[in-house]
């Protein structure tokens, strides 16, 4: 069956790419009304705003307001060679341009796509392959022009899609490909088509005319397209893409449901009249399973006409698998579906069985020869001896990043929400020992309100300058930041699979100026051989020093980059305790998972992680944990009895407003890294920080209101006791906390950086 499916793609794309290949003629400078695209109150997605962009998120090096050179009439806005006699047969992988889509799909989307706001010139394979199914794919109907210019070929594929109509289709396609476009196009055609046959019934079964029904109407009560994204940037980054697709069109509207915006904001858009047009519906699993137990969008989603889920296999491996299977009860039957997915694993197709209607299509993107990211991005793998060398190699791989590549932006990952914290506030102190003076460093994680972790992802996508993402898994998959020039892992990830596609995030299109780096402590060192196929090429810490103080040297910047190793020591003394307990808990759940993944033994790995918070963190003892605990999490120590050593005392460590830095005052550092003094206002709360004139104030989680001491979970500063001294009460909340993260892995599979349910909605 697939062999015959495709071959029918094959006479499917031939037949589409045979139209004649003739760039469109367009008017110059349209004078564009801009249309308000109706979104939650901390989401602006306009087209007034989005026209400002300089460029595509899907297709770089396209300027989204470039001028066309070639002009026309304006009554000759597309070619009219689109609808006369196609030339010969081209070669089914020759580029095929979007104007060939005249006639097939509305003109307003394909102003869209070729003048304004997108300024595309051909298709991606992707896009080829679906949108040669257009217009019947939607609903719609060849043109009587074009059938008249049909050559035999032309025809058969035409009675194919016809045969087909509006099939369901399973689509396997990377990231970064253009399948955004390649699934919103039909989607917004099937709405209009639907709106259309609505509004316009047929007569009875007697030839009376069925009476008419308004339109906006209809678009206020049922929903177009519902599209179901794994992470909230990459929902956003969708709803962008329906907004510039529809701006011409100003009674469309999409819809954005994700967690960390105002549920009641939502809820507000959603039905107002004049902004609750439901034509497109973007949502994360969480948050809409939410909203699903309000009336007015339980009734608006029984009435979904076309279904996109995206990322499949992200949204399986995050542990969506029930909410998805929650929303589906709540979905219609007749409705089409399209699922989209990187890999085709068992567990997707599983779910396409659930989803999709058993006559649905197979698209395969992925040839089977085609080489993966890791065959062309060179990778690079260093066995730190020992943790104090983990800060000062991070720091010099950026430095060499900045030194080699003068427009540098370099993702790091990093295993835990608290650890990505706190290597966001050390990088920020320690940017003083970077080549570039004016480093721009940046930070999303979970803990972060919505509201902030799109600013951070705007602002990293957009900048020009040397800059620096700290990340967590939610920026892993699906979202799109063109120009990284670097990718660097501190530790073992999730999966070995989950290490292909951090390192997806550069080199992306088929370049190969990219760079991949992982940074391995002494008990992780077993994790490559996981990735056998991966060529590492390895980096002794020792030899790249000396390299990258000789460029540094080269460039004048030799000697910021000379003291990064004082630098460092300068820092550690000023980390809160508090802190450092909170990211060696964090890692406790993490790893207690992943011991297979690291190829270590329980107190192999628990030894690891204590070295990393006296000798990476600079803590005098590693904290204490009880055997009962270790015993739990998998990770019993070789000697029961006093564990790790005793809790230190921690003076001055309470609130932090930024977190991993001690406010305790030791001595005037004039408001440069390593600050400790008090910063207290009247009302007794902190002062903003400031952090290299990067100030960062308003990072929820670990402010005042977010701390752990604010929440009563330490206690004030405690003496060291000896390890068979009674346990309490903070002590066990915070080892449970711990197991709980433990457990949710085990239970759902792990989801990194994922969280709660709340947090994931």
């Amino acid at each position: 069956m697939l062999a015959r499916v495709a071959f029918r793609n094959a006479v499917s794309v031939r037949a589409f790419a045979s139209r004649a290949a003739v760039a469109p003629r367009v008017l110059p400078a349209l004078a564009v009304r801009p249309t308000t695209i109706s979104l939650p109150a901390a989401r602006a997605y306009s087209a007034a705003a989005k026209l400002k962009e300089e460029e595509d998120d899907f297709f770089n090096g396209v300027p989204i307001n470039a001028v066309p050179e070639a002009q026309a009439a304006p009554d000759a806005f597309f070619t009219p060679e689109l609808t006369a006699e196609a030339a010969e047969p081209a070669d089914a992988d020759a580029p095929v341009p979007f104007a060939t889509l005249k006639g097939r799909i509305d003109d307003d989307t394909l102003k869209a796509l070729t003048v304004k706001p997108f300024t595309l010139k051909t298709m991606s394979e992707v896009q080829k392959r679906v949108l040669s199914r257009m217009p019947e794919l939607s609903g719609g109907k060849t043109p009587a022009s074009l059938i008249a210019g049909e050559t035999a070929e032309q025809k058969e594929a035409r009675e194919l899609r016809e045969k087909r109509g509006r099939e369901d289709l399973l689509v396997k396609a990377k990231t970064g490909t253009g399948k955004t476009i390649g699934f919103l196009v039909p989607a917004i055609e099937s709405r209009r088509n639907t709106l259309e046959a609505l509004a316009n019934p047929a007569p009875d079964a007697e030839g009376n005319p069925a009476p008419a029904r308004n339109v906006k109407d209809l678009a206020l009560d049922k929903v177009g397209t519902l599209v179901i994204s794994p992470t909230r940037e990459l929902a956003t980054q969708i709803a962008n893409e329906a907004t510039k697709l529809m701006s011409w069109n100003k009674d469309r509207k999409v819809q954005l449901f994700v967690g960390g915006n105002s549920r009641f904001d939502q809820l507000r858009n959603f039905s107002n009249p004049r902004t609750g047009s439901k034509d497109v519906v973007v949502a994360t699993p969480g948050r809409l399973r939410d909203l699903l137990g309000e009336r007015e969008v339980a009734r608006a989603i029984g009435s979904t006409d076309t279904l996109i889920l995206d990322e499949a296999d992200t949204l399986l491996d995050m542990g969506f698998s029930q909410d998805l299977n929650f929303i589906l009860e709540h979905l219609p039957k007749e409705r089409q579906t399209f699922l989209f997915s990187a890999t085709v694993s068992p567990q997707v197709k599983k779910i396409a069985r659930d989803f999709l209607k058993t006559n649905h299509s197979v698209i395969d993107c992925v040839p089977e020869d085609e080489s993966n990211t890791h065959e062309h991005i060179p990778q690079y793998v260093t066995q730190l001896s020992n943790a104090s060398e983990q800060l000062p190699h991070l720091v010099r791989l950026i430095a060499h990043d900045q030194l080699v590549n003068p427009n540098s932006k370099v993702i790091v990952f990093l295993p835990t929400t608290k650890m990505t914290m706190l290597f966001a506030t050390l990088l920020r102190e320690m940017s003083g020992s970077m080549p570039t003076e004016r480093l721009g460093v940046y930070e999303i994680h979970s803990r972060l309100a919505q509201m902030k972790r799109t600013r951070e992802s705007d602002n990293f996508r957009k900048t020009t300058r040397p800059s620096v993402l700290i990340t967590s898994d939610v920026s892993a998959r699906g979202v799109d930041y063109p120009g990284v020039t670097r990718v660097i892992q501190i530790g073992i990830p999730s999966t070995p699979e989950q290490y292909i596609h951090r390192v997806g995030r550069t080199g992306r299109g088929g370049k190969t100026d990219g760079r991949g780096d992982i940074l391995l402590l002494p008990f992780e060192a077993g994790f490559p051989k996981h990735l056998p196929d991966v060529p590492f090429k390895n980096v002794s810490v020792d030899d790249f020093k000396v390299e990258v103080e000789a460029l540094a040297a080269a460039a004048s910047s030799g000697q910021r980059v000379g003291k990064i190793n004082d630098s460092v020591s300068q820092l550690l003394p000023a980390l809160d305790p508090a802190a450092i307990e909170d990211v060696m808990g964090s890692l406790i759940g993490f790893y207690a998972g992943k011991l297979d993944t690291a190829k270590a033994n329980g107190p192999e790995m628990l030894e690891g992680i204590k070295s990393w918070s006296t000798e990476g963190a600079g803590l005098a003892e590693a904290p204490y944990f009880s055997p009962a605990f270790l015993a739990k999490m998998g990770l019993s120590e070789k000697k029961q009895g006093g564990g790790g050593g005793a809790r230190r005392d921690r003076n001055g460590g309470g609130a932090r407003g930024s977190f991993g830095l001690n406010r305790g005052d030791s001595g005037d550092r004039n408001g440069g890294f390593g600050d400790r003094k008090d910063r207290h206002r009247s009302d007794g709360r902190r002062a903003p920080p400031q952090h290299g004139g990067f100030p960062h104030s308003d990072r929820q989680g670990y402010s005042d209101r977010g701390s752990s001491a604010a929440r009563g979970q330490f206690s004030s500063p405690r003496p060291s006791r000896e390890g068979g001294a009674p346990r309490r009460g903070w002590e066990s909340r915070f080892e449970e906390r711990a197991a709980s993260r433990f457990g949710e892995s085990r239970d759902r599979g792990d989801r990194g950086d994922r969280g709660s349910f709340r947090d994931r909605r």
